[in-house]
């Protein structure tokens, strides 16, 4: 399994600072190369993150604009492709197959009992 944290806050203007939204919210570009480093070392068949590769978030909720997190993820996804990857962001159950990986999107406070 492989766990990356963080996505963009849409809603962060109506937040409070180091209340509810975090500057740190998503990985700083070292943090990413880092992360990149150790996804194309270990292919990990299970990933587990916050939000979703751009183009599952596309296909799946239509959301055509760019943040760092989700094309970043979206990069992950072009080097290698997990059997299973697991986020929530978006507070809605569905299951989305692209090419050979299942992208469950997990609703707020829904659980996932992993079995291998």
């Amino acid at each position: 399994m492989f766990f990356i944290r963080g996505a963009n806050s849409i809603d962060r203007a109506s937040r409070i600072e180091g209340v509810d939204w975090f500057r740190d919210e998503q990985l700083s570009y070292a943090q990413m190369l880092e992360c990149l480093d150790c996804y194309e070392q270990t292919k990990p068949n299970w990933v587990i993150t916050h939000d979703c590769p751009q183009s599952v978030r596309k296909s799946c909720f239509g959301f055509d604009e760019k943040d760092v997190t989700s094309s970043f993820l979206e990069e992950l996804f072009q080097i290698h492709q997990p059997k299973i990857w697991i986020f929530g962001h978006y507070h809605i159950s569905t299951l989305y197959c692209q090419n050979n990986t299942s992208f469950i999107c997990l609703n707020e406070l829904q659980t996932l009992n992993l079995h291998h």
